[in-house]
Formats: structure tokens, C-alpha cells, sequence
């Protein structure tokens, strides 16, 4: 087989052959079907080493975000409102990607590639858990102990 120039990353790729089906339900190609161009661009984003980084850096922010939010509950009692609200956009912006990045996940991967990843699994633990505290914080009356749990 001829390799090819990517020219999104500069690398050369071989193609790789068309897996053949074998009776295996559960055997799913590692890599998505390459004939959905839409299918192997996300693959590739969600691969890159970019993409790693800038999530990694979104779970910095986030820490960085609560940290100022929660660390110091007197100083919490002095934000404004506007302060508040700012914390309060800021944390479901970034929820809200950790969300959207699980479901292209789901979506691109296939459930059974997604979960056999222990870190795919961590996440949507992590993620799943911040969806319920945030849920929580939303109900009226003291969630102060939630919100240390987070």
C-alpha cells in the first residue's frame, strides 16, 4: 500500500485495510469506520495531542475556578452578584465541554471502544458526579456541604 501525506498533521499515514467481519458481535475496529470523513476528523481531533492539552488545561481552569469560588467562605459572602453569577456561567460552560466531549466520544468510539478505556470511565464518573452537585446546588436551602464535596 502507498502511504499518503496527511496534511492536517504533516505525517505520513498508511491506509488501513477494511477489516473483514468475523463472528465476534463484540469485535469493533479500533479506529472508525474510514469512509465517514466526518467520523475520522473527529477521531482525529479527539486523538491529537492538542485536544489532550487544551482539556487538560480546562480541568486547571476549573480547579483554578473553584478554588476561588469555594477555598474561602468569608470572602465567598462578599462576591457580588455579578461575581457570583460570572463562577456560576463559568463552571457549566466548562461542565457543559466535558459533557459534549463524552458524547462525541460515545458517538465516534462506540460505546464498547469508549468504556474500555479506564480513563473514558474516570470521566464520565467525574463528569456525571459534577452534574449531580451542580443539580443539587440549584435546590433552595444550605448546600454548603455539597458544595465542600465537590
Amino acid at each position: 500500500m502507498a502511504s499518503t501525506a496527511n496534511p492536517v498533521h504533516g505525517i505520513e499515514l498508511t491506509p488501513t485495510p477494511t477489516p473483514t467481519p468475523t463472528n465476534n458481535p463484540n469485535e469493533i475496529p479500533p479506529v472508525p469506520n474510514s469512509s465517514s470523513a466526518f467520523r475520522m476528523r473527529c477521531y482525529m481531533i479527539l486523538t491529537s495531542v492538542r485536544f489532550s492539552a487544551f482539556m487538560f488545561l480546562l480541568v486547571l481552569f476549573d480547579i483554578g475556578v473553584l478554588l476561588i469560588e469555594d477555598a474561602n467562605p468569608i470572602r465567598k459572602s462578599q462576591f457580588t452578584h455579578t461575581e457570583t453569577t460570572a463562577f456560576e456561567f463559568t463552571q457549566w460552560t466548562i461542565l457543559l465541554f466535558f459533557v459534549l466531549e463524552i458524547i462525541v466520544k460515545l458517538t465516534i468510539l462506540h460505546p464498547y471502544l469508549y468504556i474500555k478505556d479506564p480513563f473514558n470511565i474516570f470521566d464520565f464518573f467525574v463528569v456525571l458526579i459534577s452534574i449531580i452537585f451542580k443539580i443539587i446546588e440549584l435546590w433552595p436551602g444550605d448546600s454548603e456541604t455539597i458544595i465542600f464535596l465537590r
